[in-house]
């Protein structure tokens, strides 16, 4: 298994065709800075020139930050049935203005809407988002 150096990315290539990227920052439930927008945007270019790569797995260690974004974004999304996702921005009474449209095209306007109003209090279970395309049983990676 190759592992690729990063600061806050965790990147494993189990084999030539499939690649596992975990967002690796839980001390703060894997936010968003340049830094690791900076790594992702530099390994999904270097990972998707590669003709071997078959999937990407995408994930977060012990977080929720950023993952409905990246989730909206999917191709196809399997999630463990041990994720949870929340926008957290609705916490603070703010509306997530970078994803939301994203978010809207996946879910659609009247899911998106009532899941945003409510995920400031709670985080969702996997089986309740309609971003999801399958649950796998969660496997410790």
């Amino acid at each position: 298994m190759n592992t690729l150096p990063n600061a806050t990315l965790d990147i494993r290539r189990p084999s030539a065709s499939v690649a596992e990227v975990w967002l690796n920052r839980p001390d703060v439930r894997n936010a968003f800075n340049d830094s690791v927008v900076s790594e992702l945007t530099a390994i999904f270019q270097t990972l998707g020139a590669d003709p071997a790569l078959r999937v990407i797995v995408l994930g977060g260690r012990d977080c929720y930050a950023g993952g409905v974004g990246l989730a909206a974004v999917c191709d196809v999304l399997v999630a463990s049935d041990a994720a949870h996702f929340c926008l957290s921005e609705s916490r603070l009474g703010l509306l997530p203005g970078t994803i939301s449209p994203y978010v809207i095209r996946a879910m659609g306007e009247q899911a998106s809407r009532r899941y945003r109003l409510r995920c400031g209090t709670r985080r969702f279970r996997t089986m309740r988002i309609r971003i999801v395309h399958a649950v796998a049983t969660h496997c410790p990676s």
